[in-house]
């Protein structure tokens, strides 16, 4: 091709480049004035901007990077960039990038070409993801393919407590909890492959906390790059674990309520035979026999009343206490049992709220803590117990669903112990579960402690890991209002007069025995062995003068049994027994003023209630 040619050819591919390129394409001379311009923006011409600088179409705030822009090419040779913002007629401000190379003749730079592209859609995205990255509440990153990061947005940084260049370039396995590294490493694996991947692990902040993030990432081939964005979802893991762990423990007391119940039964008849028995005068021999088996038999029933307290079925006894003064009182008592070689430390707050609790139910709670701890620190240690009234906010009641947003008395009881694994942890208050060898516990320490603490309206926590001891927390609502006292009773006559008793029990040997109690204490009985039994007797003796009533029989229920007698004969008198200490799931039917005794009852206390019910007869 001649040289000619050659030229027209360029010449030609040029103005089909200039004229079907998208960009703007300029020559300029060294002053930046427009020498040629493929096309103009809305509201321009070729023809009215030749020969003008570029700098006349742009705000003063621009010319700086521009004028820096030309000024490198001069004095380098090569190619450059500076990013302009265009305000089009109808006020729509556009961004444009624009590359600058130098145009050579006879070795001199006379002048520049610039390409200019329109980047505001692909700019406006890009300012949008950085928006979105500043401000997402959620985590946001993007890595590698060998999982370094390479960004991470201001939530990532706050919420691990990490500076930013601390993050960056760091293999994020290094943040990952030892225990899911293994799967993360896994996941991470796959989500190289896969479309979407959602997968859920905890990372450890800077501070040592953890922090369980639920992730859902897409990978980008083209820049080999993965895009994640992670929820802190500690908080509610935690609140979904405390209503597992509610809702089990709730099963659990359930289960063992209704194990007491049955127990008790047995144990009502074991007692009862035993006293008909010891009072009958057996030989020394004999006697020792029968006192051991009532030995054996209170044993039993002091383990089913621990069972009720955990199932939360054991009455309360509530006073105003001051919380100090009763921990205190507590201390002389545990100095006898917690050897020197641990410190006991009190430390109690001087301005603390009283609270209305059932003082020995707290007394053995606090006790029970208090000689886990000892047991905790074989080699010594420091025995911790702190009291102080604090306010119990929003955040906290949405982590602990049982609590509502008030004042509450806090103690916490902590030791420099053995600590215990996650796995104790999940089990500490579950009835029988212990750690202890084979006769040195029964399991129902905390257990017992666990239920007397929701008793009262609060809630019992634990926090430990292993070799950093524990601490157990209480929170008790504070006392709103005085208690009235008690007044003591008068003793009362237990003897009966001649009174005629309808006894309905659904248990035979428990019936059997407490008939005998009744008639050997100069009462006539009338006996059915269930509720609906009850009342066909009670309409065919209209003399009874007191209803006997066990609380939970099949079919008919004791105060189902009493609505229906008392319809026949309104006032009739009744006393209650359970095998639940307060009458269990039928305790909401249990009329008001009616006295109810629970078994294992002794016979004294068994004659004496109904003596009392029997004189508050009109």
């Amino acid at each position: 091709m001649a040289p000619g040619d050659r030229d027209e050819s360029l010449e030609s591919l040029f103005e089909a480049i200039a004229k079907h390129t998208p960009d703007s394409i300029m020559v300029l001379d060294r002053e930046a004035r427009i020498q040629f311009i493929n096309r103009t923006a809305p509201g321009l011409s070729v023809s009215s901007v030749s020969g003008t600088q570029v700098y006349d179409y742009v705000g003063e705030e621009q010319h700086a990077a521009m004028r820096s822009c030309f000024a490198r090419v001069l004095e380098t040779g090569e190619a450059s960039r500076y990013e302009n913002l265009f305000t089009l007629p109808d006020g729509t401000l556009t961004r444009w990038e624009s590359r600058v190379g130098p145009i050579r003749e006879g070795g001199a730079i006379t002048g520049f070409i610039v390409i200019a592209s329109d980047v505001t859609e692909r700019t406006s995205a890009a300012i949008q993801r950085d928006r979105v990255f500043e401000l997402a509440k959620d985590l946001l990153c993007v890595v590698d393919l060998e999982g370094r990061f390479l960004r991470v947005s201001p939530a990532f940084v706050e919420t691990l407590g990490y500076a930013e260049e601390e993050l960056i370039a760091r293999p994020l396995l290094e943040l990952v909890h030892p225990e899911d590294r293994e799967a993360t490493e896994a996941v991470f694996a796959h989500a190289k492959e896969s479309e979407v991947t959602v997968f859920e692990n905890r990372y450890v902040c800077q501070d040592g906390s953890v922090r369980v993030l639920q992730w859902t990432s897409r990978p980008d081939p083209l820049l080999k790059q993965i895009v994640a964005v992670a929820r802190d979802v500690t908080e509610q893991r935690e609140l979904e674990a405390r209503l597992q762990q509610a809702q089990k423990m709730d099963a659990v007391g359930q289960l063992a309520g209704g194990v007491a119940h049955d127990f008790n039964n047995l144990v009502q008849a074991i007692l009862g035979n035993v006293h008909f028995a010891l009072s009958a005068g057996p030989s020394g021999e004999m006697q020792e026999y029968l006192q051991d088996i009532e030995s054996a038999a209170n044993r039993a029933a002091e383990l089913t009343r621990q069972l009720l307290t955990y199932s939360r079925q054991q009455p309360l006894s509530v006073s105003r206490v001051d919380f100090n003064v009763m921990v205190r009182e507590l201390l002389l008592l545990l100095r006898r049992v917690i050897p020197e070689s641990i410190e006991v430390v009190f430390d109690g707050s001087d301005t603390l709220d009283p609270v209305e609790v059932d003082r020995s139910q707290l007394e053995q709670v606090l006790m029970n803590l208090c000689l886990n701890a000892r047991d905790a620190m074989p080699s010594g240690g420091r025995l911790t117990i702190e009291t102080e009234s604090v306010t119990v906010d929003e955040a906290f009641s949405r982590t602990h669903p049982t609590v509502r947003p008030g004042r509450f008395l806090r103690v916490a009881v902590s030791d420099t112990g053995v600590g215990m694994s996650a796995a104790v942890r999940r089990r500490v208050f579950e009835p029988f579960f212990t750690t202890k060898p084979l006769g040195e516990g029964n399991g129902l320490g905390l257990s017992m402690a666990y239920g007397i603490v929701q008793r009262h309206g609060g809630i019992i926590d634990v926090s430990s890991e292993p070799g950093t001891g524990a601490t157990f927390e209480l929170y008790l609502p504070v006392s709103r209002h005085p208690v009235t006292p008690v007044e003591p009773k008068n003793e009362v006559q237990s003897e009966g007069g001649g009174e005629t008793i309808l006894v309905a029990e659904d248990e035979s040997m428990v019936r059997r025995v407490v008939v005998r109690v009744l008639e050997r204490a100069g009462y006539r009985v009338l006996e059915s062995g269930s509720g609906l039994e009850a009342i066909e007797v009670f309409e065919a003796h209209p003399e009874v003068d007191l209803l006997l009533l066990d609380v939970v029989m099949p079919t008919l229920s004791g105060p189902e049994a009493l609505e229906r007698m008392r319809a026949i004969r309104p006032g009739v008198p009744a006393v209650f027994s359970s095998g639940y200490s307060d009458g269990g799931r039928f305790a909401h039917a249990i009329p008001e003023g009616t006295t109810m005794v629970a078994k294992p009852f002794e016979a004294d206390a068994l004659l004496g209630a109904i003596r009392e019910a029997l004189d508050a007869r009109p």
